[in-house]
């Protein structure tokens, strides 16, 4: 999982006229969340509950990434939504061709699914990341780097950032999206959990609904490392 972020970013990098940017916007995650290794377990009756006021983000081309958080902070350091568009140039324009409009304000929209990366006729992937909660859990052997691939779901777009000279507003008025990393924990199972967990407990799984809208034209440039 690691991996690939890493590739994704350093590709970035290269695009001398990539630059990080965050958007100004608003949004909102909740949803159930297990992760044993972590201590993590939100369910319906406590669910886990973001506000997703934070939103960094790089492209090059028609490649958009970008992270949903609360806070500011460096997403080493804390626990995100993380959001692939493989070619927002054809989501644009399959946004302008829908059919489909909002039942209450009758606003064009799309509905997209969200797949894991790679999967064939498919441009939107996802993953729910806990660097905060599972880096400071002494008892986990993941360390900051519990990554959960979104296995099924869909986002409803109005509008998807373009890049300079085209729009810069991502509006999502809903997503529904579920992960899971279904590999086991392995052999030795950690100890002092109750229950105990078993080597061949899965790593992970989670269901979230929300919706996000931000824009990078009210942003400024990302500090992508602390300063002096």
């Amino acid at each position: 999982m690691r991996r690939l972020i890493v590739l994704a970013g350093l590709s970035f990098a290269v695009a001398a006229s990539a630059a990080s940017c965050v958007g100004a916007g608003e949004g909102s995650a909740r949803g159930t969340v297990s992760v044993p290794m972590c201590r993590l377990n939100y369910t319906d009756a406590q669910p886990l509950q973001w506000p997703l006021n934070f939103y960094a983000g790089e492209r090059t081309g028609r490649i958009l990434h970008f992270r949903a958080q609360y806070g500011g902070a460096v997403s080493e350091y804390t626990d995100h939504l993380y959001f692939l568009i493989d070619d927002t140039e054809a989501l644009t324009r399959q946004i302008a061709s829908s059919t489909e409009t909002d039942p209450t304000t009758g606003q064009r929209q799309l509905t997209v699914n969200v797949t894991p990366a790679g999967t064939a006729n498919s441009i939107v992937h996802a993953y729910l990341t806990f660097r905060w909660s599972c880096g400071r859990t002494k008892t986990t052997r993941l360390g900051q780097n519990v990554s959960l691939p979104s296995v099924s779901g869909r986002m409803v777009f109005r509008s998807v950032d373009n890049g300079p000279g085209g729009s810069r507003l991502t509006d999502v008025p809903s997503f529904e999206i579920e992960f899971r990393d279904a590999r086991p924990v392995g052999d030795p199972a950690p100890t002092g959990f109750e229950p105990p967990i078993l080597a061949t407990d899965e790593i992970g799984r989670a269901r979230l609904t929300g919706s996000m809208r931000f824009e990078y034209d009210n942003s400024v440039p990302a500090q992508g490392f602390p300063g002096p």
